[in-house]
């Protein structure tokens, strides 16, 4: 540990080169090699048995899409992995790789663009493996496999079942997938994919090669388009694509400019009914997936104030 601690200046902050629900990630010189130091927040350092148990597994893990993960301080809550440019994609083999495993599968809860990472050869690896669950059992995608009361993850790449129930599947990181290829096809963020994939949906009925299988366009094709249209209009007389909307006027889960906003016990502010619906199924911060003190919520009455006073002064 103390040669950590040397290594990354006393986990100097100018060394962080990322943060996320679990901790904060250094970079750093040890033996002479780069490596990332990720530092694990003190709910994760208390589950102990499991961490150890997790670390020795996947320690063993070798693969040519996989970062390594180079060793742990499980009293200080440190995992070193290898360290790796930032990238993106060719993370199939890794998954298939960690969703077949032995004895259990793996599932790695947590992809997204930013551990997907490349080497010097422009090869892609999957990381921040040091957290991902182990599977005692594989049963049918029908059964419970596994509830969690902590949920982990990243929002928008996150199973909305397994936001729903806890239930941990390989296709909640299959989900995750898709949602970055997606990404990678359209160049859009993840929370503005749903409408996108819908028009895509509907192209490629329109553009079937068999007659018989394109769709009417009067009962099938100008409902979803004439949706999408009423939708652009209101944005268009909200001023919304003209204006810039503040990022603090948006809603963490719902991503739409809040009407109600309320102060959870994680200092976040959502929408009054986003949140609360949240709270009824988990007792954990839906941004940084630490547990909650308290599910009491407070008006923000000052950010509503600037919301309703920033929409009265847009142009419709």
């Amino acid at each position: 540990m103390d040669e950590i601690k040397l290594a990354t200046n006393f986990f100097a902050e100018d060394l962080i080169i990322g943060e996320g629900g679990y901790g904060k990630v250094y970079k750093c010189n040890l033996d002479h090699s780069p490596v990332a130091v990720k530092v694990l927040h003190q709910d994760a350092i208390n589950k102990k048995d499991e961490f150890l148990k997790e670390v020795e597994i996947l320690s063993q893990l070798h693969h040519p899409n996989m970062v390594l993960l180079f060793g742990a301080c499980p009293e200080s809550g440190c995992l070193v992995y290898e360290y790796k440019e930032n990238g993106i994609f060719e993370m199939a083999c890794g998954l298939s790789f960690l969703h077949n495993s032995k004895p259990e599968p793996i599932v790695h809860r947590d992809i997204k663009p930013g551990n997907v990472l490349l080497d010097r050869n422009y090869v892609s690896k999957i990381a921040d493996i040091g957290l991902a669950k182990l599977l005692v059992e594989v049963v049918p995608d029908n059964v419970t496999e596994y509830r969690e009361s902590i949920l982990a993850g990243t929002l928008h790449y996150m199973d909305p079942e397994y936001q729903r129930t806890g239930t941990v599947r390989p296709k909640s990181d299959v989900y995750a997938f898709g949602v970055i290829t997606l990404q990678l096809i359209t160049g859009r963020h993840a929370r503005g994919l749903i409408v996108t994939v819908e028009l895509a949906q509907v192209a490629l009925k329109c553009s079937a090669l068999r007659c018989r299988d394109r769709p009417e366009i009067d009962t099938e094709v100008l409902p979803v388009l004439e949706r999408f249209s009423d939708a652009a209009n209101s944005s268009t007389r909200m001023g919304i694509n003209s204006v810039s909307v503040p990022s603090q006027y948006y809603c963490p889960i719902l991503q739409e400019i809040m009407d109600d906003p309320y102060i959870a016990a994680d200092g976040f502010t959502y929408e009054y009914i986003a949140i609360k619906a949240w709270l009824s199924k988990h007792n954990v911060s839906p941004m940084t997936k630490l547990k909650l003190q308290y599910s009491v919520l407070t008006p923000n009455h000052t950010l509503r104030s600037a919301i309703q006073e920033w929409k009265s002064g847009v142009t419709f």
